[in-house]
């Protein structure tokens, strides 16, 4: 069986991951196991998909932050690999590489990574609910509250640091502040 379609794609660790893997002439996806396999120089991560019940020809893999978390960050040559459950039929085909990119929030300290880039990778999981909440907004205690921010605040500050780290790009990139302006009047028939 071939694999007509896939959405595997490079993701940092600590992300919640759904691909998907879909094969031709597969008729009845309950009677398979089909597997997942990062491999690289030093390691070999395995993942088994779960059957999707709507598309009977396709495999979802869903990895929570739990299972991501441990990566270990580099590039995996991804293989699929699809037994059939009564062992008449088995293959295993290389379909691509992909980069497993550290997590932004555990790198250290000595690391080229700014307080802008971690406190946007934070703000940006909070907006995908890859962290978790509870549904209490404030606290006070001994007559001192605090408050959790509201979304639209998350919003604003989301596109703050975006800004932030883009600009700190730009410097990075073309050792200058290219954000500035310069105006430019033309008059009549000639240049001001």
């Amino acid at each position: 069986m071939n694999i007509v379609s896939n959405n595997i794609k490079n993701f940092n660790a600590s992300d919640t991951v759904n691909f998907y893997v879909k094969f031709d002439n597969l008729i009845d996806n309950s009677l398979y196991t089909c597997k997942v396999f990062f491999i690289n120089s030093s390691n070999k991560i395995e993942f088994t998909c779960a059957e999707d019940n709507i598309d009977l020809s396709k495999f979802n893999l869903n990895l929570t932050i739990a299972q991501t978390q441990n990566l270990i960050y580099g590039t995996y040559d991804v293989y699929i690999k699809l037994t059939k459950d009564d062992s008449s039929y088995s293959d295993t085909v290389q379909l691509k590489t992909i980069k497993i990119n550290q997590n932004i929030l555990t790198i250290s300290a000595s690391a080229d990574i700014t307080h802008a880039q971690k406190t946007l990778k934070i703000l940006e999981d909070l907006i995908e609910n890859k962290i978790s909440t509870s549904d209490v907004q404030s606290y006070s205690i001994a007559g001192r509250s605090i408050s959790k921010m509201n979304f639209s605040e998350i919003l604003k500050w989301r596109d703050y640091y975006k800004k932030e780290v883009e600009s700190q790009n730009s410097i990075k990139k073309y050792g200058k502040n290219v954000e500035n302006k310069i105006r430019i009047d033309y008059i009549g028939k000639g240049w001001k």
